[in-house]
């Protein structure tokens, strides 16, 4: 199951990010709800919509809940390179 959710993760963030040439500089209400309890958990400190936020985030990307990883990548927040690093990392048994 977990190498179904990654390679769902990988190929929903290639085709999401195709669709996003230009990165938001606003978090959207759905990635408010679907990563409040990461934020809080591990990046409570850094402002919304912070460059210093998303490092947190990209920082923390196996740890972040399911739900919150599907937002980040339907938001356009996660790019192909994380999904990319977040694949790699995850075939060597990261969890």
């Amino acid at each position: 199951m977990p190498v179904v959710n990654a390679l769902l993760f990988v190929v929903l963030a290639l085709v999401l990010s195709l669709a996003h040439a230009v990165q938001a500089q606003a978090v959207s209400s759905d990635v408010r709800a679907a990563c409040q309890s990461d934020y809080m958990a591990y990046c409570g400190g850094h402002e919304l919509g912070s460059p210093s936020l998303r490092t947190c985030m990209r920082e923390n990307r196996k740890r972040l809940s399911a739900g919150c990883r599907h937002a980040l990548v339907v938001s356009g927040e996660a790019t192909p390179a994380d999904v990319r690093l977040y694949k790699r990392e995850m075939a060597k048994g990261g969890h």
